[in-house]
């Protein structure tokens, strides 16, 4: 792979599994959707050690489309890519334990601080 990879969020489970719920997938690809897909395709199964045709995902969103889809303002900063939802209290964030991140080191230092601002944002209601 080149070193134009361009972060990606997917939704993920193992069909008819309840040990394994659905979880968030991060993962750096190529900037087009379906190239991204066929990467998808390849690497959950081998990471999570079954067969293509037991996984399966949804909801394909590059971190360009989480930006502009956020609730947060600017000041949330990295933690806009794990919104999940919007109350009258403001955003909900990714539960970090259903949170997997197939991504290079700096990727993961930068959504591991994300992760860490969500979980404050969720607590206090404020930017970190």
């Amino acid at each position: 792979m080149n070193a134009h990879l361009y972060l990606w969020r997917t939704v993920a489970c193992i069909r008819n599994r309840d040990d394994q719920p659905e979880v968030h997938v991060f993962f750096e690809g190529p900037l087009h959707r379906v190239a991204a897909i066929a990467l998808l395709d390849t690497l959950l199964p081998v990471v999570w050690g079954v067969a293509p045709h037991e996984i399966e995902t949804y909801n394909l969103t590059s971190e360009a489309e989480l930006q502009l889809q956020a609730c947060g303002d600017s000041s949330t900063g990295d933690a806009r890519l794990l919104e999940v939802g919007f109350g009258p209290e403001g955003p909900y964030y990714a539960d970090p334990a259903r949170v997997q991140l197939f991504v290079r080191p700096a990727m993961h230092a930068r959504l591991t601080a994300a992760l860490n601002s969500a979980a404050l944002l969720s607590i206090s209601g404020q930017p970190a």
